[in-house]
């Protein structure tokens, strides 16, 4: 039961007026209160008597200090009155501070109590919502994290299966002993554009080596051609024309992926110039496929160097040497007519006579030809 503020007792309601702790002492307090006036009615007239002694014998003391006798009955009535005076006004006043002061007393200490408690229970309750929101966060992060693992990991077997692909298909065009078996040009493109950079590299590579190989080891016609490489038997058998579907694939893939990426430019200037070098090899030379190759690799490069043209390295105007020397070539053997492309031979061989780089290589014995056709035109 509680016990309302204004002192009435509701039953099973909680009072609008508010409400305060009841306490055992208050039950004992109420308890000796109607003990006391119980005792004090049933025992009225021995406390009257006991009032009366008392009072006589307060006052005979005072007669005998104040040394008149006389003057005892006086002394005794007010004894009398000062007793029950002080008895009465100390219930009073004991009762109006237990009233005002203890209770106003108990009610804040109870008050300030129950902030704290709610305090503490907040700071537990915040405190418990923390923590599942960090056990719960981290078990998304840890999901989150296992999804990533699983999906890169998916990545990577996809990329891997595609790269074997690729080399496979490389393996499959590069065996090819005849030019009417070559491989599908468009199948290889599909194929090298799934394929990682990284493995297109590394095919451009196997090309190359593949190519001079079945070029007899030349290792004059591209600018970073410096190491020799070892004919094989097979290998100087099967026709350089059959290596074509290779490059071409690469040149596919490149310009699609480059469209793909959105600017369209292809990246590697390198894939057209390898297969010039094809087309000049081959009996007969398609002189005019080769130049048309080596002008989209120019083209090419210079977009590349178009902010700064001046941090091109010279070896890579190897393509306007074997361009100019293609021309030569062309011109003599086939049109039979050397003065037929003499402005473009003029231009190209301008171009690399401007820079040391291109000074020195063309002094190397396989340039005599156009060494002798500069100092012939260079006057005119």
């Amino acid at each position: 039961m509680e016990r309302p503020s204004n002192g009435s007792v509701t039953n099973g309601q909680r009072p609008s007026g508010g409400h305060r702790p009841n306490t055992n002492l208050e039950d004992v307090s109420d308890w000796l209160t109607k003990i006391i006036i119980g005792v004090s009615l049933v025992q009225a007239g021995t406390i009257f008597q006991t009032l009366d002694v008392a009072s006589d014998e307060v006052g005979k003391a005072v007669a005998v200090v104040h040394g008149d006798t006389a003057m005892v009955s006086t002394f005794s009535a007010f004894s009398s009155f000062c007793i029950v005076y002080f008895f009465v006004g100390g219930l009073y006043f004991g009762y109006l501070w237990t009233r005002l002061k203890l209770q106003s007393a108990i009610r804040e200490s109870d008050d300030t109590l129950l902030v704290s408690l709610k305090e503490q229970v907040k700071s537990l309750a915040a405190a418990e919502v923390n923590t599942l929101a960090q056990t719960k966060f981290q078990s998304i992060a840890a999901d989150v994290a296992n999804t990533a693992v699983v999906t890169a990991v998916g990545k990577r077997t996809a990329q891997e299966d595609a790269d074997l692909k690729a080399q496979d298909a490389f393996d499959e065009a590069a065996a090819v002993d005849f030019e009417f078996d070559v491989a599908d040009q468009s199948d290889l493109t599909e194929v090298f554009k799934n394929a990682s950079e990284a493995k297109r590299n590394e095919i451009f590579r196997m090309f190359r080596a593949a190519r001079k190989r079945r070029g007899k080891g030349s290792e004059s016609d591209s600018p970073d051609a410096q190491e020799q490489v070892p004919n094989t038997d097979d290998e100087v058998l099967r026709p350089i024309s059959a290596l074509l579907p290779i490059i071409g694939g690469l040149i596919g893939a490149d310009k699609e992926l480059s469209e793909i990426d959105g600017d369209g430019i292809p990246r590697y200037h390198a894939n057209y110039a390898q297969r010039a070098y094809v087309y000049l090899k081959m009996q007969p030379a398609s002189y005019e496929l080769a130049i048309k190759d080596f002008d989209k690799a120019i083209e090419i490069r210079d977009a590349q160097f178009a902010q700064k043209p001046e941090s091109m390295p010279h070896s890579l105007l190897f393509y306007e040497l074997m361009r100019a020397k293609t021309y030569l070539q062309w011109s003599r053997d086939v049109l039979r007519d050397e003065d037929k492309y003499a402005d473009e031979i003029r231009t190209d061989l301008a171009t690399i006579m401007a820079t040391e780089w291109g000074a020195k290589k063309l002094e190397r014995q396989r340039n005599e030809e156009l060494a002798a056709w500069w100092a012939k035109n260079m006057s005119n």
